[in-house]
Order: C-alpha cells, then sequence, then structure tokens
C-alpha cells in the first residue's frame, strides 16, 4: 500500500471518528437536557409527560411506554386525583407485583438491549398495534427493589442501541426512579391535607377548590354538570346503637359504593359528618338521575354488619341540581355557591318525604 493511499485511509478514519464523537457529544448534551427536565417535573402528572411525550420528541423514539408497580392503586389514584384519565394513556401500564419484571430482568437491574420478541416482551408494549423491532428496556428501582420499567421500542431492522453505553442507561434509569418517587412524594404531601383520612376520598377543602374550576370549565364549554348530596339517613342512631366504629365502617363502605358508581374523573367528597358530595361533569339532569338511583339503590342492597355479626340496614337521601344556563351570568363564586346550595335544598327535600329517595332541584 502507497504512502498516500494510508494517509487516505487514516484520514478518512480520523474524520469518521470525529463525526462519530460530534454526534454522541449532541447525544450527550440531549439526554442531559433530559435528565434536568426530569428532576425538575413540577408534579407526578407533569413527569409522566416528559417521560412519554417529549422523550419521543426529543430522541426520535418510535414507542415510548411505563411499567410501574402499583399494588395498593397508589400511583394510579395520585393520578387521576391530578386529572389524568387512565383509561386514555394505555402507555402507562400498571402491575400488582414486580414478578413479571423481576422475571425480565433476572435480578440483575441492568438495561436490556435486544430485539423485540413478542413471547417475552408483549406485557411491556401491549398498547402497540405495531409492534417494535427493537427495544431497550430500563430497570427502574429504589434500595435494589424493582418498582418499574421505562420500555423504549424503534421500528427499524438495525439495532440502534446496540452503540448505546450501559453505564449511561443504567444513569438514566437511576435519574428516571429517583425523579418518580420524589414526584409521588411531593404529591402525597400536596394531597395530605385533600383527602379525608378516614373514606379516603376528598374532602370539603378539595371539593370547594375543583367546584370553581368545574364550574368555569362548563360555562366556558357550554356543557352540562350536576352535584349530587348525599346523605346517610339516621346515621346518628347507627353510631348511638352500634359505637363509632361501626358508624366509621359504614362511612368507609359508603364512600367505597359511592366512588364505584362513578367515573374516575368525577369530584367525590366527604362534605361533613354523613354528608358526601359528587360533581358530575358533562352529565345533565337525566343521567344525573340514574346515577343518583344507582346509588341509592346500592347502598340499599348492600350488607352492612354490626360487630355482633347483625345486619344494618343503611339507606341514603339525595339531591340533586344540575348547572342551570340562567344561572350563568355573574360572579363565578356565587354561581358556584348556588349551584351547590340549590343541590341542598333539593336534599333536604328528600328528606322531608320520607328519606331514602333522590329529589331534583325544581325552582317552585
Amino acid at each position: 500500500m502507497s504512502i498516500e493511499k494510508e494517509a487516505q485511509e487514516l484520514h478518512g478514519r480520523f474524520e469518521a471518528l470525529l463525526k462519530e464523537a460530534a454526534h454522541n457529544e449532541i447525544t450527550l448534551k440531549k439526554f442531559q437536557a433530559f435528565e434536568l427536565e426530569l428532576m425538575n417535573a413540577s408534579s407526578l402528572n407533569n413527569l409522566v409527560d416528559i417521560l412519554l411525550k417529549d422523550s419521543q420528541g426529543d430522541f426520535g423514539w418510535d414507542i415510548v411506554t411505563l411499567t410501574l408497580v402499583d399494588p395498593e392503586y397508589e400511583i394510579q389514584r395520585l393520578l387521576e386525583c391530578s386529572g389524568i384519565i387512565l383509561s386514555e394513556h394505555p402507555e402507562l401500564i400498571f402491575v400488582d407485583n414486580g414478578d413479571e419484571l423481576e422475571n425480565m430482568y433476572h435480578q440483575q437491574l441492568f438495561p436490556i438491549l435486544e430485539t423485540y420478541h413478542d413471547d417475552n416482551h408483549h406485557p411491556f408494549f401491549s398498547s402497540q398495534i405495531k409492534k417494535p423491532d427493537n427495544i431497550c428496556l430500563l430497570p427502574l428501582s429504589r434500595n435494589h427493589h424493582l418498582v418499574g420499567s421505562y420500555n423504549i421500542g424503534k421500528h427499524t431492522s438495525e439495532n440502534s442501541h446496540k452503540n448505546a453505553a450501559t453505564d449511561f442507561l443504567q444513569h438514566l434509569a437511576a435519574v428516571i426512579s429517583v425523579s418518580l418517587e420524589t414526584s409521588i412524594t411531593k404529591e402525597h404531601l400536596q394531597n395530605l391535607g385533600l383527602i379525608d383520612p378516614l373514606t379516603r376520598v376528598n374532602n370539603r377543602r378539595f371539593f370547594d377548590q375543583r367546584l370553581i374550576e368545574e364550574v368555569t370549565g362548563a360555562i366556558r364549554d357550554t356543557a352540562d354538570i350536576s352535584c349530587l348530596f348525599i346523605d346517610i339517613d339516621y346515621f346518628k342512631k347507627i353510631n348511638d346503637n352500634y359505637g363509632h366504629q361501626i358508624g366509621d365502617k359504614v362511612l368507609k363502605d359508603v364512600a367505597k359504593i359511592i366512588r364505584k358508581q362513578v367515573r374516575t374523573t368525577d369530584v367525590v367528597a366527604r362534605y361533613g359528618g354523613e354528608e358526601f358530595t359528587v360533581l358530575l361533569s358533562h352529565k345533565g339532569k337525566q343521567k344525573a338521575k340514574e346515577i343518583a338511583e344507582r346509588i341509592r339503590e346500592m347502598i340499599e342492597k348492600c350488607t352492612f354488619m354490626g360487630s355482633q355479626k347483625e345486619k344494618i340496614a343503611i339507606t341514603t337521601s339525595i339531591g340533586i341540581n344540575t348547572l342551570n344556563i340562567d344561572e350563568h351570568e355573574g360572579d363565578i363564586g356565587n354561581i358556584a355557591t348556588l349551584f351547590v346550595e340549590h343541590a341542598d335544598r333539593a336534599l333536604y327535600q328528600a328528606k322531608n318525604n320520607g328519606r331514602n329517595r333522590i329529589e331534583v332541584y325544581t325552582d317552585d
């Protein structure tokens, strides 16, 4: 080989190395910026958006999903409280235990870079119609325990992750894990003053905050919104006859029944004592009546037990009000207050008319 040809080859290799170095520097800066975004996420909702949406645009990933171990429904409840409709986010995958993840990572907690195989990887990309060709799975762990997996997929026959540095991917996984833990903790702290500690539904403070938001949105979008006021009939007698411990259990069970009969996006709150409120967005008078009647029937049919296993009959009275188009003018606070007061008046009417019934507010 001539010296001239050898020099040309060396120059070509040098140019290729420079090009690769420049590419790696750009990639490194992107990942550093991405990690800063994760660490500065303002909420759990925001963090999920960064992980699942922003990352695709920043890095050109075709598929991104997030698997989280959530046996107590804790993370899902926090996301629902923040306004996320989980059914609209199939890329968020929740599992009751980490067994499947443990089997995938073989307890090594190292990133996995390989070709997609449906038998092994389907649970991580179950929401995708078109499966990826190549994948990168990042184990998310805290205190050496798997808490989830960050899953990246590419539609390409070439393994685009083959040159990725495993130690760098481990660092990214660690940043995601810490960011998740931080966001969940912050969300818990913010919710401490907004959740009723006994029934685990929202409290009146949360209800009052969301009331203004929901009424404002309904007026802006010219959409229906209804309010239910639910009162447990003769609750004082339950406490007097069976004790406060049984009374507390009745409150918790009633709250669960109400929660199951409405959407996760609807606001359910313990308004005070034995009284609950529900805000039904995009529900008019007829739908609100159907939901209220379903709640009333489910509570009446439910078997409540005393400390001696004796059956306790529980019924409820429910007042309903749907926001009137004529009430849309004026101060939003006054509109919201009147909206709730009318539901309360309907409840009062239901109690006066014999209890264990629903009543709809009318101007008469």
